[in-house]
């Protein structure tokens, strides 16, 4: 894949514009305990499409399919005062948009956890499939 430098400075934008937003991303075995675990594979997609967890509480999301996907919160869809999360290990939406397949894929057997803290609902997706899937979500108590 060849990279225009328009591209190119658009990336490292986004990039230096996240510093200090990392997430975690664990692949392969994770160490996370995990309060929640959604699997991911086609045809399914996230199973469970909606998971409930308390304040404080960690989703671990294992990838189970062939096809590489990502976990990617929709920035405007989270609840206020929240943190972004996402495979890509990245603090925007776009970012996760831009930088995916090289950043924030996850191969079968990697997994991914995020420990929510504020409560509402978080809304999710897959970048490549994204619109086969649907919407998925967590619901923080």
């Amino acid at each position: 894949m060849t990279l225009s430098r328009r591209h190119l400075l658009a990336v490292g934008a986004a990039i230096a514009g996240t510093a200090g937003c990392l997430g975690r991303r664990e692949a392969g075995g994770s160490d996370a305990s995990g309060d929640a675990t959604v699997r991911m594979a086609a045809p399914e997609g996230f199973a469970p499409a909606t998971v409930r967890v308390g304040a404080g509480e960690t989703v671990e999301w294992v990838h189970e399919g062939q096809r590489p996907h990502t976990v990617t919160a929709y920035e405007d869809r989270l609840p206020p005062g929240a943190d972004y999360f996402a495979s890509a290990d990245v603090g925007r939406e776009v970012t996760a948009r831009v930088l995916y397949p090289a950043v924030g894929s996850l191969a079968r057997g990697d997994s991914y956890a995020h420990t929510f803290e504020t409560p509402g609902t978080y809304h999710y997706f897959s970048v490549p499939v994204e619109s086969d899937w649907g919407t998925a979500r967590v619901v923080v108590k």
